[in-house]
């Protein structure tokens, strides 16, 4: 975990820290392996879609560590504490909530923006207690940096600046026992002082890329599990431009570049691959095809075009794929200049439309809501791509208002197909993490997307 700046949840900006935090902090739906919602906290949820309201009642045996009861006015409390909030890393889990309506002590009925789609992470986010934090504005203040009233597995029991955490076993926790006593948690500056710590065995278990962790030699055995991320790497067009505003060009790159190729030799298999953004885990993704996979070897432009490609300096990666398109594209009459930027410079470029095509990645979000990274109402802003399609402009809404899940799948599989089609970006797919724990570590481990201790509760040590 990264030096903390608050260890209130709903205030962190850091993923690392997040991640930790989960072992305090149990929020009231998590998303399963296809990213459907889970009850965790919650009995019951009542869904109307015509009304746009959702009523959620809390289990009746939750309480937090100090012995008082779970209610609905912590649910209340931890919503207002994320919209009250800048930066949390849960902003965008509630931004459709228009507002509540505490009906009981354990119930509420909620009223949110949109459709079916947007109810699927909303409740993502992890409670806290009203009581202990109401009136602790500061991030850093004492009550945000002792987090001593939480309803998760563990309870915090010290934190040394700069060095480590200890947790231990929270007596009040609502699933069956469990089997680990305590935890230390190491503060680390960075992955490669992760790595280094599990490999001298300081640490049992960390999050790394699955390349970085080959680098390492280990006295122990480990046991290593794949993790998808959101984090979705494309190439993309700018549809301003006159040459890629026609889909043949685009068709013609799309095509003479290698993809199995790119992902083995260039990412290392560390993407999990996806044409269409998005993630084959999901319960949304759709396998398209098309008939220009079946085609001959296309043939060269009769005469050259000239395309600039933007590129952050400091991703090998990037710079590996943007010389590899250079090349074969100049075979297809296709000149590629490759401009490398530092990453700020990168980045406002690519918001404000200075480029032909870039190489990046984007956060998508596990609901699969595509509709600001490609909806013609976005271009210019957040469609970077100034992408304007009428037929893909009607499912994106059509996603949105969707009343049920058949529906939502039904219409995301046609903004796929066009995806794929259309050509809108040339999709690589999404960043693969690895889970690696020492072999002495035993139980039933489902790391989930937004919760990698999940079920920590049936795990136990056997040394």
């Amino acid at each position: 975990m990264r030096p903390p700046k608050t260890l209130n949840p709903l205030l962190n900006e850091d993923e690392t820290v997040d991640s930790i935090l989960r072992l305090l902090f149990e929020p009231m739906v998590v998303l399963d392996e296809q990213y459907k919602p889970e009850l965790n906290l919650l009995n019951n949820i009542a869904l109307d879609t015509a009304a746009n309201k959702l009523n959620i009642s809390l289990k009746d045996n939750l309480y937090w560590s100090d012995g008082s009861k779970i209610d609905s006015y912590d649910i209340a409390f931890s919503i207002d504490t994320i919209k009250q909030s800048s930066r949390s890393i849960y902003k965008d889990t509630i931004k459709d909530i228009v507002r509540y309506n505490i009906i009981d002590e354990l119930s509420m009925e909620i009223t949110y923006s949109g459709g079916y789609i947007n109810t699927l992470s909303m409740l993502c986010f992890p409670l806290i207690p009203r009581i202990y934090y109401a009136g602790e504005s500061d991030p850093a203040g004492e009550k945000n940096m002792t987090p001593n009233v939480v309803n998760g597995p563990y309870t915090f029991s010290s934190y040394a600046i700069s060095n480590d955490m200890y947790l231990k076993l929270n007596d009040r926790y609502f699933k069956n026992s469990t089997y680990i006593d305590s935890i230390r948690v190491v503060i680390t500056n960075d992955k490669e002082t992760d790595l280094d710590a599990f490999s001298s065995s300081i640490v049992s278990l960390v999050r790394c890329d699955i390349n970085d962790l080959g680098k390492y030699s280990f006295n122990n055995d480990i046991n290593i599990s794949d993790i998808s991320t959101q984090h979705y790497e494309l190439i993309g067009f700018n549809f301003s431009n006159q040459d890629l505003n026609r889909k043949e060009i685009r068709q013609l790159i799309n095509r003479i570049l290698p993809k199995d190729i790119v992902l083995k030799d260039i990412y290392l298999n560390q993407l999990n691959s996806s044409d269409t953004a998005i993630n084959p885990n999901s319960f949304l993704f759709t396998e398209v095809t098309d008939i220009q996979d079946t085609e001959e070897l296309p043939q060269p432009l009769d005469e050259n075009i000239s395309l600039n490609l933007l590129v952050n300096e400091n991703n090998e990666y990037r710079i590996k794929l943007a010389n590899l398109l250079k090349e074969l594209c100049a075979d297809y009459n296709i000149i590629i200049n490759i401009d490398s930027e530092p990453f700020d410079d990168y980045k406002n470029r690519i918001e404000s439309g200075e480029y032909y095509m870039f190489i990046s990645a984007y956060y998508i979000s596990p609901n699969g809501d595509l509709y600001d990274l490609l909806h013609s109402a976005g271009a210019g802003d957040t469609n970077v791509f100034n992408y304007s399609d009428n037929s893909i402009d009607f499912y994106l809404n059509s996603c949105l208002l969707a009343e049920t899940e058949e529906e939502l799948v039904r219409n995301m599989k046609e903004v796929q197909n066009i995806i794929y089609k259309d050509i809108v970006f040339i999709g690589l797919g999404f960043k693969r993490e690895v889970i690696a724990a020492n072999n002495y570590i035993y139980g039933n481990k489902r790391f989930l997307y937004d919760n990698i201790f999940y079920d920590i509760n049936q795990w136990f040590i056997n040394k």
